[in-house]
């Protein structure tokens, strides 16, 4: 039996990326999963409404909550899994603007959550 001069190990020990598909990728640009930051801001545009249009209607303010804290978080939250990811990949082509939207969304995720309660606790408060 003739040695090739290779060692046996495969680069895709798991099989994966070895299609044709996987070597397509892997000279593509992968880019940041951005949907997940358009989800996450579009829950922050409905949260926002909400806590605009929504002045002393309660469930207005448990929705706005809702949307800000755990729709929108865990839309960043599974961004961030994604991203994490795809830059362990070789392909990847990072876009640093992500990392400082992530963190303004965050951080207005933070407030609007505040803002909520706040609202929510004075109305019921105020009974």
């Amino acid at each position: 039996m003739a040695s090739s001069g290779f060692s046996g190990a495969t680069p895709f020990p798991d099989g994966a990326g070895s299609g044709v598909s996987g070597s397509m990728s892997s000279t593509q640009p992968l880019a940041p999963p951005i949907p997940y930051l358009v989800g996450a801001g579009v829950a922050l545009a409905v949260s926002a409404l909400l806590l605009l249009g929504g002045s002393f209607n309660d469930i207005a303010h448990v929705a706005g909550w809702i949307f800000a804290s755990v729709i929108s978080i865990g839309a960043l939250a599974a961004f961030t899994a994604e991203d994490l990811k795809r830059r362990q990949r070789s392909n990847y082509s990072p876009q640093p603007v992500t990392g400082q939207i992530r963190f303004a969304m965050a951080l207005i995720a933070v407030l609007l959550c505040g803002a909520h309660a706040w609202t929510l606790a004075w109305s019921l408060a105020a009974r």
